[in-house]
């Protein structure tokens, strides 16, 4: 996936999928069902599984900056505007405005760390739903709005590191208008992200601060 990308239309989407690789894609099927009888293609499967592993480790070496990370957004927060996001109703400009503070922070620590050159990234907050990074921000935010609700998350790496995943692919489902998963709290996610996406948007484009905002309801949390 190409970080540095708008993605405004249902046209930019199909310009992401590799066309050669979709073409290609029952060709490559049939290739792997066959991999038990080939020795080569078992060596294939093998290096592409080393690769994921490492992947994981490597996230999961990471991953415990997350909880530190939301103990101190939290501390941002007041009592009330807690409580209120524990209620699953965003109604007050001050919770929203912080949230989306939050967002944007992460969003742009998110930026940094795949290094995105800055003639690349949002030039205006408005356009910042339009790149992944910033959707992916907002699913991340998501999870901290549950860690409040629920009171914490699992410090177990592999909880982390399967909410993290879970994340993403909610952040990947915001640019289309529904998500096939038998996951709950993928589910869960993927419909607050839109939500939120929609509220900032607003939020983003109003010249005075005072939009009125719908509030956001049904803040769903996953088991830990």
């Amino acid at each position: 996936m190409s970080f540095s990308r708008q993605i405004r239309s249902a046209k930019d989407v199909r310009a992401m999928i590799d066309d050669k690789q979709s073409r290609y894609f029952p060709t490559w099927y049939d290739y792997i069902v066959k991999a038990d009888d080939n020795p080569s293609i078992m060596g294939q499967l093998r290096e592409h599984q080393a690769t994921a592993i490492n992947s994981i480790d490597h996230l999961g070496k990471d991953i415990h900056h997350l909880l530190p990370t939301f103990q101190y957004a939290k501390k941002q927060f007041n009592e009330s505007e807690i409580a209120e996001i524990k209620g699953g109703y965003l109604q007050n400009y001050s919770t929203q405005a912080k949230l989306f503070e939050l967002m944007d922070t992460i969003s742009g620590n998110l930026f940094n760390l795949v290094n995105v050159p800055m003639d690349k990234r949002p030039v205006m907050k408005a356009d910042a739903v339009h790149y992944f990074l910033h959707r992916y921000a907002i699913c991340i935010t998501v999870l901290f709005m549950t860690w409040l609700k629920q009171g914490n998350l699992s410090a177990a790496t592999d909880k982390l590191v399967n909410h993290v995943v879970d994340m993403h692919v909610a952040a990947e489902a915001t640019f289309f208008n529904g998500i096939i998963s038998a996951d709950k709290h993928v589910k869960a996610a993927y419909r607050l992200s839109r939500q939120l996406i929609g509220l900032q948007h607003g939020f983003s484009l109003s010249l005075n601060g005072e939009v009125k905002l719908k509030p956001v309801v049904g803040v769903d949390t996953p088991s830990s």
